[in-house]
């Protein structure tokens, strides 16, 4: 009769390290997905990879908007992304919002 082997330390340690290898490609791949991609330039102001949930203000009421991201852009009527939606920019689509004072990027 055979006595069955035991794994020794080094297949342990490799299943430790495959281990590690996923959890860091996780959060690597979590951290990517907080970003859209691609530029939005509003009144000529270019943020390249905004965040997802991002709010930018403009003193001024009235904005032109180009959207080159994946990612919607929604118009809002009041300062810091508050009021009321003027209206939703789509991925690669352009608008002018002439009441829009904030834009957010939606997650």
């Amino acid at each position: 009769m055979r006595k069955l082997k035991r794994p020794g330390g080094a297949v342990a340690l490799r299943a430790v390290g495959i281990s590690l290898a996923t959890v860091a490609l996780c959060l690597t791949s979590t951290a990517s997905a907080q970003a859209a991609t691609g530029n939005l330039t509003v009144n000529g102001e270019q943020m390249i990879n905004p965040h997802d949930g991002a709010c930018f203000s403009w003193p001024k009421r009235g904005l032109d908007i180009k959207n080159k991201t994946n990612r919607d852009v929604v118009v809002h009527r009041g300062t810091n992304c508050t009021g009321d939606v003027g209206q939703v920019v789509a991925p690669g689509k352009s608008a002018k919002a002439p009441r829009g004072l904030s834009v957010k990027v939606r997650r």
